[in-house]
């Protein structure tokens, strides 16, 4: 094995405390997601993951390219996107790539006017955790992806318990 190889796999050894880290920073403030996760970027053991994430890409190649406009980005001055989100693995180097501020916010943007229907009417987004539904000038619905499943089981039961 070559040296890059072994400093790779120590510093994959060493992400996976911090995942942990993680995993248990937002199963304590599951109750509001988006704010525990905020917080969770602002710890020192988040700067210092992602901090890992960087080095273990940069033995591999000494630029880092941004996917959405493909020019070069500064890893410590930029967003740590999840490609794939999963909260077991949040410093993933598989799962993350390096995003210019601007690039990720309308990366976001984009991903949330997905499915506008005709002007006027609702609209949906489709995020990790679930989907919202958006109603012009009344209110919006927020529904879990484990919902939709329950809903779809006990439509299935009914139907074919009969």
């Amino acid at each position: 094995m070559s040296n890059i190889e072994d400093k790779q796999k120590a510093i994959l050894k060493e992400l996976a405390k911090y995942n942990k880290f993680a995993r248990k920073f937002l199963k304590k403030r599951s109750f509001n997601y988006k704010v525990a996760y905020a917080r969770l970027t602002k710890t020192e053991d988040w700067r210092k993951g992602k901090a890992l994430v960087i080095e273990y890409f940069s033995l591999a190649n000494n630029k880092f390219i941004c996917p959405v406009c493909e020019t070069e980005v500064n890893p410590y001055s930029s967003t740590m996107h999840h490609n794939v989100y999963d909260n077991r693995r949040l410093f993933e180097p598989k799962y993350v790539s390096f995003l210019h501020y601007k690039c990720h916010d309308a990366h976001h943007q984009q991903m949330l006017d997905l499915a506008w229907t005709r002007k006027g009417h609702f609209r949906v987004a489709f995020f990790t955790r679930g989907f919202k539904i958006y109603f012009p000038k009344k209110s919006k619905i927020f529904v879990r992806y484990e919902y939709c499943t329950l809903l779809v089981v006990l439509i299935f039961l009914l139907i074919f318990a009969a």
